[in-house]
Order: C-alpha cells, then structure tokens, then sequence
C-alpha cells in the first residue's frame, strides 16, 4: 500500500509518503483497528476501507490520534504483547507485525496532516 500524506509538516520529509507491502501494511492496519475502539476512533475509522488501494482518507485529527495512540501502545507494552501474541499464532499467509513498521508509521500519521491510502 502506498500512503500518501495531505499536509506534511516536518522538514526531513516525514509525512509525505508511506509505503508497506500487503504482507506488512494488512497486520498493521488489523493492528490499528482492534485497538481503536479503546481510544474512541472506531467510528472514524469506520468509514475508511484500509484494506484497499481505493484512496479512503484520514483526516488530520484521526492521523494525529492514530499516531498518539500507537505510541501510547508502545509505551505501555501492549505493541509487544500484540507482536509477540501475532508471530506465536502466524503461518505464511499472514504477513509480518513488527515494532520498527510501527514506529516508521506513527512518524508518518504525525506529520502527515491526515493521509490517502492508495
């Protein structure tokens, strides 16, 4: 997938392009959706097909929550429960969870002043 963002804001170019694989962007999405409920963006994130390349949007504040709320998740240690809890039950079809995706992405969602998934 590749995601591109509608405002960025940071001189070293972050925020402006994303890019994952089906094999890492389709986890890391899942991620973000199983855990959006407990922030309160379920029902923006309702309205965006992730799961496709059909250019859905995330606006800037539901960008900036996303990234608040991946970061919370590494904090607190539930990112690594998720991971740890994901390679125990994947097989090949699955694709790849990884903390440093995480971490590439919420610098991503935090500069880019909401995002285009194409």
């Amino acid at each position: 997938m590749d995601l591109y963002g509608l405002a960025p804001d940071h001189e070293d170019g972050w925020g402006e392009y994303f890019r994952n694989t089906v094999w890492y962007w389709y986890p890391l999405w899942g991620y973000i959706k199983s855990i959006a409920p407990h922030y309160g963006l379920a029902d923006a994130l309702s309205r965006v097909d992730g799961a496709t390349n059909s250019g859905s949007v995330v606006d800037a504040t539901s960008a900036i929550k996303i990234a608040s709320m991946l970061q919370e998740e590494l904090d607190n240690g539930d990112a690594h429960l998720y991971q740890s809890s994901f390679e125990a039950k994947r097989d090949e079809n699955d694709g790849h969870f990884t903390l440093e995706n995480v971490e590439e992405f919420i610098k991503f969602a935090r500069h880019s002043g909401g995002f285009k998934i194409c």
